[in-house]
């Protein structure tokens, strides 16, 4: 069999359409005649970004940290009870979710004499079998990715038929524009963290120490190599009945300095954040020899109550 050529591809599904092409491309792709060697005793190579994750990890671990996860998405509300007025400065620095209706689709007469025409012989059972699927698809008690295989089934036609069906009988599908919701994908992990601590304050005992390395999404209007859109955070809090700001360098400097870094510097912020007590913002930076200048590397402070 010759290379699979993905231009040639490309050109056909212009010609002749996607499901005609779709349904020839399992020949499409040449069989191997050998196994994946799977114990060649070369090992993979793990990403830098998840060796130093997993190093933090470690670190936050030895120093009595206990690992959560914490939510992802988060209310707009919240965004609002954490941040006060200072909330929608905060929330353009937000990406909103935005999800496609469920369309309300009727099976008219009309309709079923489009699907008859793509040669689906329609009996009374059939119809009332498609019109459950499109009743119980709008009530949300069918998944999206089984609507097809439904559609399929009620029908008693192939898969690929069916998708001509959605697209060719029913254009509510793709007419749909997606709608805006009030939920936000983390782009502070403090917004999680509130959520975390409320959820525990009453359940586990006090000092609570706990740390998270995971994703943030920022709106960055450009990104540059210390603005990404999307980016890991490595993240700790302590909650007890007493604590002092300075515990916030202490963590600092016992979870980077085995790490190779040792010439740190820390300033209290002009401006505090909303969420942190009036006063009680710091900011920490390490020197970079290579780039000749500070980085900072942590911002950390007495949440306000």
């Amino acid at each position: 069999m010759s290379p699979l050529k993905p231009n040639d591809i490309l050109e056909r599904v212009e010609k002749e359409g996607f499901e005609k092409v779709w349904k020839e491309s399992s020949n499409l792709i040449p069989k191997s005649s050998k196994s994946l060697d799977l114990h060649s005793g070369r090992p993979g190579t793990p990403h830098p970004i998840y060796e130093l994750i997993q190093k933090l990890r470690c670190r936050f671990l030895s120093l009595g940290f206990d690992e959560v996860f914490n939510q992802v998405i988060v209310e707009e509300n919240e965004i609002y009870r954490q941040y006060g007025p200072e909330a929608p400065i905060i929330l353009d620095r937000c990406y909103y979710l935005a999800a496609l209706p469920r369309p309300d689709i009727g099976l008219s007469k009309a309709r079923c004499e489009e699907i008859e025409k793509l040669g689906v012989k329609l009996t009374d059972s059939k119809v009332s079998a498609l019109k459950k699927v499109l009743r119980e698809y709008k009530k949300g008690r069918i998944e999206s990715d089984d609507l097809i295989e439904r559609i399929s089934e009620a029908l008693n036609i192939p898969d690929a038929l069916a998708t001509s069906i959605t697209s060719r009988v029913f254009p509510e599908f793709s007419a749909l524009k997606p709608e805006p919701s009030k939920l936000t994908l983390r782009s502070h992990m403090t917004s999680a963290w509130f959520l975390t601590l409320q959820a525990l304050q009453h359940r586990r005992e006090l000092p609570l120490k706990l740390f998270s390395v995971d994703m943030r999404f920022r709106r960055e209007q450009r990104e540059d190599p210390t603005h990404l859109r999307v980016h890991h955070s490595a993240s700790c809090v302590v909650m007890n009945d007493e604590l002092n700001v300075e515990e916030g360098e202490r963590i600092t400097k016992a979870l980077l300095e085995p790490l190779g870094f040792h010439n740190f510097r820390f300033i209290k912020k002009k401006v505090t954040s909303k969420y942190y007590a009036p006063g009680m913002e710091y900011e920490g930076f390490v020197y970079n020899p290579s780039l000749k200048k500070w980085v900072e590397i942590v911002d950390y402070g007495i949440y306000n109550p």
